[in-house]
């Protein structure tokens, strides 16, 4: 073999050695994970068994694996009544005086002084009114068939 042929199988030892090898002295270790501290602050979440919730403006969580603080905000207004099993969505205001029936979802934001229910939460006096509303239109579909029908015997000869 020839100079060039040694040197060209020799080199890719020499690398593969050069990679492996070093100098352990150093003190620098690898951490997969970074710990940093995080100061302690207080949840105030009062929850009474009457089914009344007091004010709640925030909540933040602290997520154990990365640390982050998530941001909670749900905006309670004054003199609210949430029935039993009732899910907020955060970043939502709900108006003073409202009330929530049971297992309802608030999705978005309520005015206050209404009753909300059903998943998504709506405002029931004008849902039960849309529903009034489609079953007259109903009883009026019958209405002008019987007259159509009544019309049609009236003027055959």
């Amino acid at each position: 073999m020839n100079n060039i042929t040694k040197y060209i199988l020799f080199l890719p030892l020499v690398l593969f050695l050069v990679s492996c090898g070093g100098d352990s002295s150093s003190d620098d270790s690898f951490t997969y994970y970074q710990k940093k501290p995080v100061e302690p602050s207080k949840l105030d979440l009062t929850i009474e068994a009457s089914g009344e919730v007091e004010a709640i403006y925030s909540v933040e969580i602290k997520s154990k694996a990365s640390g982050q603080i998530l941001f909670l905000g749900a905006e309670i207004g004054d003199f609210c009544t949430f029935a039993g099993q009732v899910g907020v969505a955060p970043h939502v205001k709900v108006g003073n005086k409202s009330t929530v029936a049971a297992k309802s979802g608030v999705t978005k934001s309520l005015e206050g002084g209404k009753v909300y229910a059903g998943m998504p939460a709506r405002d029931i006096r004008k849902h039960n009114k849309s529903m009034a509303s489609i079953n007259l239109v109903e009883k009026l579909y019958k209405k002008v068939d019987i007259l159509v029908q009544n019309a049609k015997t009236d003027f055959e000869i």
